[in-house]
């Protein structure tokens, strides 16, 4: 996984809805437990990471949305 591949992933991260988000977390996760001896294993725990940190940080975004009002 290369420069060029983590950019579009930050970007599809950033502009994916919440179901596309768990969809694409869903099949990593798969992903994942298939390739139990991948040099990829660290790269695809890293995307499920970050997609986590996405759907929490929108998760606080709506939750500080509504105290403000």
């Amino acid at each position: 996984m290369n420069r060029e591949f983590w950019q579009e992933f930050y970007a599809l991260i950033e502009n994916a809805t919440e179901e596309s988000l768990l969809s694409h977390r869903e099949y990593l996760v798969s992903l994942y437990a298939k390739l139990k001896s991948s040099d990829l294993r660290p790269e695809i725990k890293r995307a499920i990471r970050l997609i986590d940190e996405e759907m929490l940080a929108r998760v606080e975004s709506m939750a500080a949305r509504r105290v403000e009002r």
